[in-house]
């Protein structure tokens, strides 16, 4: 069902018909954003945190640093400046909707344990938490990355 709301999302989109579905979808989103935001809370088992801190900080530990880390890498060998590359890095500095669509197959599947998904999802109710943290933060992030790359690199006097 959600693919096809996408594909017909995408046909839509550029028709005549496209900015019409748009507005009349718009009080939909509060609605929907709200739904997302309730399901994950009841999904939110406090305990976890206190029973498996380690996977909660190794499950950080990728979707804060690894995974923004890789995209500020690539953004830079495509020639992007740093500002871009720290935008999207901290764009994808979070665990996103289509990860419990992913966690729901794979437990259905017998291809994910109900630890892993208790990972998953304190990790996204974490990362959703930081991300706007480290949006608000930009400038530092870009001023404190300058400061360790020329600290690393000596100048040529």
């Amino acid at each position: 069902m959600a693919l096809g709301a996408f594909l017909a999302g995408m046909i839509t989109g550029p028709s005549e018909f496209g900015g019409r579905a748009g507005e009349r979808a718009e009080p939909l989103q509060h609605v929907f954003a709200a739904l997302f935001f309730v399901s994950v809370g009841m999904l939110f088992n406090p305990r976890f945190l206190t029973e498996h801190p380690w996977g909660v900080v190794f499950a950080l530990a990728i979707v804060v640093v690894a995974k923004p880390l890789a995209a500020l890498i690539i953004v830079a060998l495509l020639g992007q400046p740093v500002r871009t590359g720290l935008t999207v890095a901290i764009g994808l500095a979070q665990i996103g909707e289509f990860s419990f669509i992913l966690s729901a197959l794979a437990r259905s599947l017998g291809l994910l344990e109900p630890v892993g998904h208790d990972i998953l999802v304190v990790g996204a109710i974490l990362s959703i938490m930081f991300n706007p943290i480290l949006f608000r933060n930009l400038n530092r992030i870009e001023q404190w990355l300058w400061r360790l790359l020329t600290a690393r690199c000596p100048s040529s006097n």
